[in-house]
């Protein structure tokens, strides 16, 4: 049984008229690279099919990385393709 009375999640506008987006990127945050690794930490709960859940478990033990740093690392470089980090 899922949870009720929650339709999909919708972005939120932040940007008041004006300013500039919240989740842009000024120059100068190109130029030097961010370190998170201090930054605190959400956990975040996926349901995957078991057969892709035995792939990923299979790379990661096969290039010796953890599924946690395998899954952050691919989320981030998506993001960053997407330009939103």
């Amino acid at each position: 049984m899922g949870i009720q009375g929650r339709g999909k999640a919708r972005p939120v506008d932040l940007q008041k008229k004006g300013e500039e987006h919240p989740f842009s990127k000024s120059e100068e945050a190109e130029a030097k690279p961010v370190d998170r690794s201090r930054e605190p930490m959400k956990n975040v709960r996926v349901q995957l099919p078991e057969s892709i859940h035995k792939a990923l478990r299979m790379h990661c033990l096969t290039e010796d990385i953890s599924m946690q740093d395998f899954i952050s690392g691919e989320i981030e470089k998506k993001l960053k393709r997407l330009k939103v980090i």
